[in-house]
């Protein structure tokens, strides 16, 4: 299906378009300064709210000479394109824009989109604006209370339009997905967040994961947050992180275990869910490594492999699917040691539950849907 895309407003044309980056440092007269030429910024940089106004006082000055009464002062959007004779188009909230995104789910062309439904967010592109490897690039955008800067002065002619796209979409999910990656970056509340067991799962992304970091930032009880986010998962949600699963050939193998998995925990039978799950996963891991290299492997290669596939997928290991600091997690939590023989351990690690190392009350509902999340994210980053 082919969906026509236009912009809202034709462009200004500008002409004699001299900018060439933005200096990184203050000089005099005669003096050598570097100069960015290609940077993504957000406005919880510093440097933003010094090159901005600076910029768009120039650009409004352009458009001035030009004839037109457009502001950028204002502007939720302005995107410029300055062609290799130096003249220029841009658009004042008027270019038609598309995120290229990852789906928690299958979607049908035509089928609405919420918040909820997407698990990354991969680019920015703009349909109806012709880039060419020898244009230079400007955006400037603003989501929510924030905003967004990303610039590409270089002059080589060898502009990567697609690497332009991903690299927008990175300052857009930056400003997006703040709450999370302050989180991430704050070592008190990441640290306390992973001891508990959580980690910004794909299929959180959305309220689910806001509720988590809320209560590690002591914003709400701990108790509180969870019961919220158990809510969410109810028996109709469920099915269908089940059916999910089941399209990926390998889970279909074993579509008896983990029906009784989720229909466990639909039970409240969380220690059936868990001991299920968490002995489990190692054995997915394996028959994927098996199918592509014809032979089995331990846990690290295991782990390692699953990172590869994880940055594979994504092409840059800070998306919202974090693959490393995933990799890191299962190392650290479902994968953690524990000593039998002294009963340490709880019931989010496959070594304490497989080695009878946890107490029964460590089977919880909170662990249960955690060890559930894993799972989920490693099948993700299984599909092809």
């Amino acid at each position: 299906m082919i969906f026509d895309v236009s912009n809202a407003s034709e462009p200004v044309q500008l002409s004699c378009v001299n900018l060439a980056g933005i200096s990184a440092a203050s000089a005099n007269e005669g003096e050598s300064v570097p100069v960015w030429q290609r940077m993504g910024l957000t406005s919880d940089d510093t440097i933003f709210h010094l090159a901005v106004p600076d910029i768009c006082n120039a650009l409004n000055q352009m458009i001035k000479d030009a004839g037109s009464s457009l502001d950028t002062s204002n502007a939720n959007s302005v995107l410029l394109i300055v062609h290799e004779d130096k003249t220029a188009h841009i658009w004042v909230n008027g270019a038609a824009t598309s995120l290229t995104v990852a789906f928690k789910s299958p979607k049908g062309p035509g089928e609405p989109v919420f918040s909820t439904d997407i698990v990354d967010i991969i680019g920015i592109r703009f349909p109806a604006v012709d880039i060419l490897p020898t244009d230079r690039v400007l955006y400037l955008f603003r989501h929510a209370w924030r905003f967004g800067l990303y610039f590409d002065f270089t002059s080589d002619g060898e502009l990567d339009v697609s690497k332009l796209e991903r690299q927008i979409g990175q300052v857009y999910r930056r400003i997006a997905y703040y709450h999370l990656y302050d989180a991430i970056e704050t070592d008190t509340v990441y640290s306390t967040m992973l001891a508990a067991g959580w980690f910004p799962f794909a299929d959180l992304i959305g309220d689910q994961i806001s509720h988590i970091i809320s209560a590690f930032k002591g914003h709400q009880k701990i108790e509180h947050a969870e019961a919220a986010v158990l809510k969410s998962y109810d028996s109709q949600y469920l099915d269908r992180i089940l059916n999910r699963w089941m399209t990926h050939p390998i889970m279909l193998q074993k579509q008896l275990i983990f029906t009784s998995a989720i229909n466990a925990f639909k039970n409240q039978d969380y220690v059936s869910t868990i001991k299920i799950v968490l002995t489990e996963i190692e054995g997915i891991l394996c028959l994927s490594y098996r199918a592509k290299h014809g032979k089995g492997a331990k846990l690290d290669k295991l782990l390692s492999y699953i990172s590869e596939l994880a940055s594979k997928k994504t092409g840059d290991s800070h998306t919202l699917l974090l693959s490393k600091d995933f990799s890191q997690y299962l190392k650290r939590h479902t994968f953690a040691p524990s000593d039998a023989r002294n009963a340490i351990g709880r019931a989010g690690s496959r070594h304490s539950v497989g080695h009878g190392a946890a107490g029964d009350d460590a089977y919880t509902a909170v662990r249960a849907l955690q060890a559930i999340l894993t799972l989920d994210q490693i099948v993700f980053f299984l599909r092809e």
